[in-house]
C-alpha cells in the first residue's frame, strides 16, 4: 500500500506542487507543526546534558546515586505523563469537527484527560515513596541510597506537574498552536537547566543541595511550564470546560473513565515506558563491562539525547498531522505525513550528528572526559560515531509509531516494542556484556545491537501501518 501510493504521489504532476495531497505540502505541515515541537524538545535535552554535567561535577557519590535513579523516576513519570498523548488525537478530532469558537466538544475530551491526568498524579504519588523506600533496601552503599531516595521523594512532584504539562502540550498542539507549546517548553526546562546548576552546585549564596538540587530544580521548572499553560488556554475553552463539568450528567462522567479509554491510554504509556526501563537494563549491562564503559556510556548517552530527543517532537507532529488525516480517511495524507516526518527527522540526525562529528574530540575535552584517563576520553570519541546508527533507527521508528496510535493501534505499537525489547535488545546487550570478559571496545558492539532492534521495531510498525491501511481503508486514494 505504502509502495504504491509513493509511486503515484510521485508521478503525480501535482506531487511537487503545494497542493493538498503533494509532497511540498506535507514537509511545510512537518516544519510548521512538528519544527517548534522539535525546538521544544531541544529545551528539554540541553536541561538534560545541563543537570547530568552538574551532577557530574559535585562529586562522584553524587554521580552514582543519579544513575539508577534518575532512571527509575524517569521510567515512573514516562508512563503517566506519556498515557496522556492518548488524549491528543481526541483533541485533534473534537476541535476540527466543530465550528471555530466552539469548544464544547473540546472542553468534554480536555475534561477526560483531565480526570484520567488526576488519576495519574495520584498514583504517581503513592509510587515515588515506594520506589523511595525501595532504593534504601538496595546493596548499594548506604550514603548513595540516601541520596538516591531523597531525589525520588521529591521527584514524585515534579512528575506529577509534568503529568498536567503533558495535557497542556497535547491540547495545544491539538488546536495548532505548536508555537505556545515551544515556548512554554523553552521557558520550563532552560529555568530547569539554570537552577539545577545554581542548586546542585551552590551558586549565588545558596548551599550545595546535590542530587535534591536537581530536583527541585525540575520542580521550579515544571511548575513554571504549568503556570504558563494555565494562562494560555483560550477563555472560551475555560467557559465550556466550567460549563460542562457544572452541567454534566453521571452518564456522561462515566463515559470519560471507561476500561476500553484507560487500557488504551495505559497502552501509549507502556510503549515510552517500556523503552526507558528497557534502555536502564542496558545501562546496568555496560557497567558489567567496566568503569571504564560505563563513564563512557553516560557521556554518549548525553550526545545521543542531542540527537534523539528533539526527534520525539517530530513525532508528536506526526501524531498530529496523522490524526487530522484520519478525519477523512485518506490514506494518501497519512502516507505523506509519515514519508516527510521521517526525511524530516533523517535529514536532522545526520546534521547535528556532522557537527557532532566536528567538534566531538573538544567538547569531550571541555566537559573534562580527559581527566576519567586516555581510555575513557578515546572510548567515548570512538562510540560517539556509532551514535548515528541508533538515531537513523529512531528516526523511522518514532513517528511511525506515533501514526499507529493516533490511528488507534495503541496496544500493537507497545507490543511491538515491548517483545523486541525484552526479547532481543536486553539480552543482546547482556550476551555482549557476558563475553567482554572486561574488554570496553565491546561497548561500541552494545550500540550496534541497539540501534539494529530499533530499526527492526521500525521495520516491524511500517508493516503494520502498511497491513492497516490495506485492510482499514480500502477504498481510500
Amino acid at each position: 500500500m505504502i509502495r504504491r501510493v509513493l509511486a503515484q504521489q510521485w508521478s503525480s504532476p501535482t506531487s511537487i506542487g503545494w497542493e493538498p495531497g503533494s509532497y511540498a505540502s506535507a514537509f511545510r505541515d512537518v516544519f510548521v507543526i512538528s519544527g517548534p515541537l522539535a525546538l521544544g524538545m531541544t529545551g528539554y535535552a540541553i536541561s538534560l546534558v545541563v543537570d547530568r554535567l552538574a551532577l557530574a561535577a559535585h562529586s562522584k557519590s553524587t554521580l552514582a546515586a543519579s544513575g539508577p535513579a534518575v532512571f527509575t523516576a524517569m521510567t515512573l513519570i514516562t508512563f503517566s505523563a506519556g498515557s496522556i498523548y492518548f488524549f491528543q488525537p481526541r483533541f485533534v478530532r473534537a476541535y476540527a469537527t466543530s465550528a471555530p469558537d466552539d469548544f464544547s466538544n473540546l472542553a468534554v475530551e480536555l475534561r477526560g484527560s483531565l480526570i484520567f491526568g488526576l488519576v495519574a498524579v495520584t498514583l504517581l504519588l503513592l509510587c515515588f515513596p515506594l520506589a523511595a523506600a525501595l532504593s534504601l533496601h538496595s546493596n548499594r552503599p548506604a550514603e548513595i541510597a540516601t541520596e538516591e531516595a531523597t531525589y525520588l521523594r521529591l521527584m514524585g512532584f515534579a512528575g506529577s506537574l509534568m503529568v498536567l504539562n503533558a495535557i497542556g502540550a497535547s491540547l495545544f498542539s491539538a488546536l495548532g498552536k505548536t508555537s505556545t507549546v515551544m515556548r512554554v517548553s523553552m521557558v520550563g526546562h532552560l529555568t530547569t537547566a539554570a537552577c539545577s546548576v545554581t542548586l546542585v552546585l551552590g551558586y549565588l549564596g545558596l548551599p550545595r543541595m546535590g542530587i535534591s538540587g536537581s530536583a527541585f530544580a525540575s520542580i521550579i521548572g515544571a511548575t513554571l511550564a504549568f503556570l504558563s499553560y494555565l494562562y494560555a488556554v483560550p477563555t472560551g475553552l475555560r467557559q465550556s470546560l466550567l460549563y460542562s463539568t457544572n452541567k454534566g450528567s453521571s452518564s456522561q462522567w462515566k463515559s470519560l473513565l471507561t476500561l476500553k479509554r484507560l487500557c488504551a491510554a495505559a497502552w501509549v504509556g507502556a510503549n515510552d515506558s517500556v523503552d526507558e526501563f528497557g534502555n536502564t537494563l542496558i545501562l546496568w549491562a555496560v557497567g558489567m563491562i567496566g568503569v571504564a564503559a560505563l563513564a563512557a556510556n553516560n557521556i554518549n548517552i548525553l550526545l545521543n539525547y542531542i540527537i534523539v530527543i528533539p526527534l520525539i517532537g517530530i513525532g508528536n507532529g506526526a501524531n498530529v498531522m496523522v490524526s487530522r488525516a484520519a478525519l477523512t480517511q485518506s490514506s494518501v495524507t497519512v502516507i505523506r505525513s509519515v514519508v516527510a516526518s521521517i526525511a524530516v527527522s533523517l535529514g536532522f540526525s545526520w546534521l547535528i550528528f556532522g557537527l557532532l562529528w566536528v567538534a566531538a574530540p573538544s567538547l569531550l575535552s571541555t566537559i573534562g572526559l580527559q581527566a576519567y584517563g586516555d581510555t575513557v576520553y578515546t572510548l567515548s570519541v570512538d562510540v560517539s560515531r556509532l551514535i548515528i546508527l541508533y538515531a537513523v533507527a529512531f528516526s523511522i521508528s518514532f513517528p511511525v509509531s506515533r501514526a499507529l496510535q493516533a490511528l488507534g493501534y495503541q496496544k500493537r505499537v507497545a507490543r511491538t516494542r515491548l517483545w523486541i525489547m525484552f526479547g532481543g535488545s536486553v539480552p543482546a546487550a547482556f550476551l555482549i556484556a557476558t563475553l567482554s570478559d572486561g574488554d570496553p571496545d565491546y561497548l561500541g558492539l552494545i550500540w550496534v545491537s541497539l540501534s539494529a532492534f530499533e530499526a527492526i521495531v521500525g521495520l516491524r510498525l511500517l508493516y503494520l501501518l502498511n497491513a492497516t491501511l490495506k485492510t482499514t481503508w480500502k477504498n481510500a486514494e
